[in-house]
């Protein structure tokens, strides 16, 4: 998806290695539920559009978008459940 939006592959690739990490080292500070951060927690509808427009030509990177979104969604309803 970066590629196609002008980014060079090896930066790309060191973004997401980037994100990847951070998202994985924020374990270390609680369950996925207390850690998950990003528009859905946010409860930013008009990025999380944005983002769905944005991969429009692209199908599989949507759909794959869209399921992550769904489980950042259930993620977060799980976490509000905490006594």
């Amino acid at each position: 998806v970066l590629t196609s939006a002008g980014v060079v592959e090896r930066t790309a690739e060191q973004v997401v290695q980037s994100l990847m990490h951070a998202a994985v080292e924020n374990l270390d500070h609680g369950s996925p539920a207390d850690v998950l951060t990003g528009p859905v927690v946010r409860n930013d509808t008009a990025t999380i559009e944005a983002n769905q427009r944005a991969l429009q030509s692209d199908r599989d990177a949507l759909a794959l978008y869209n399921t992550l979104t769904q489980a950042a969604r259930l993620l977060k309803q799980q976490g509000t459940k905490k006594p």
